[in-house]
């Protein structure tokens, strides 16, 4: 899959943390009553004063996707737009969108408000005083990452190194490489999109979307002032979207 012709230009947000907790959590997917749990254990273990961040995709696949924009709007919780937010939006805005069986299970649910808290999505976050980017997708290793296509930054998983081409699972040739795999730095990309059954940690960026929706853990890690990282984990109650059905 080639990239756009035009880039989209990108909406960057910089935090200042303020010597105060990052908490970035992983794809959540409608997977409501995992996600309050992690939500309330990280305000108990770090506190108000912590910042929250999602990568992305809170919506789609699971039952509970009104409630966990409602919680994620109310708790402040910072958003790095996922690609099926992206597709979302472009369907309120009457976009000729190919509708799935996973973004019907939003559509039949979500509220205005909900679709107007999803347009307040970042296509990536820094976070300057730990080192970080927040992604959903993740960064080509060739370019700096504010130039970068929309598509990708919200999309990319396998790459060719010194092109700008991407692929899905399946799909990628011979020579097509995992993007985290040869992405430079110098700050962590945290991404989430490419479900695995644990944390996938490169060099330069970290993995954490533990695929919750498909029986899975939801994920999250805490940077806290004194340089420590932990992890937060949320075992999933069910398995409530098949992964076989992953692009449905």
């Amino acid at each position: 899959m080639s990239t756009e012709k035009k880039n989209t230009p990108l909406k960057i947000r910089k935090i200042d943390a303020k010597g105060k907790p990052v908490i970035l959590v992983g794809d959540v997917h409608g997977c409501f009553d995992e996600y309050n749990k992690l939500l309330t254990t990280a305000r108990s273990r770090y506190g108000k004063d912590a910042t929250l961040v999602s990568l992305g995709d809170i919506v789609d696949r699971g039952p509970g996707v009104h409630d966990a924009l409602r919680m994620s709007e109310e708790e402040g919780v910072l958003m790095v737009m996922g690609n099926h937010e992206e597709k979302l939006i472009r369907y309120k805005a009457g976009r000729d969108v190919k509708i799935r069986k996973s973004q019907q299970v939003s559509i039949d649910c979500m509220t205005d408000e909900d679709y107007k808290y999803i347009t307040t999505s970042d296509h990536y976050i820094e976070i300057p005083e730990y080192n970080l980017k927040a992604v959903h997708g993740g960064f080509f290793p060739d370019s700096a990452t504010e130039t970068q296509p929309m598509k990708c930054i919200i999309r990319l998983r396998y790459i060719i190194p010194g092109t700008h081409k991407i692929f899905r699972p399946g799909e990628q040739p011979e020579k097509a490489v995992f993007w985290g795999d040869v992405f430079p730095g110098p700050e962590h990309a945290i991404f989430g999109h490419d479900h695995a059954v644990e944390i996938r940690e490169f060099d330069y960026a970290t993995g954490i979307d533990t695929g919750c929706v498909f029986g899975g853990k939801l994920t999250a890690l805490a940077y806290l002032p004194d340089k420590k990282i932990e992890t937060i984990q949320v075992k999933a109650k069910k398995s409530y979207w098949r992964e076989a059905d992953s692009y449905e």
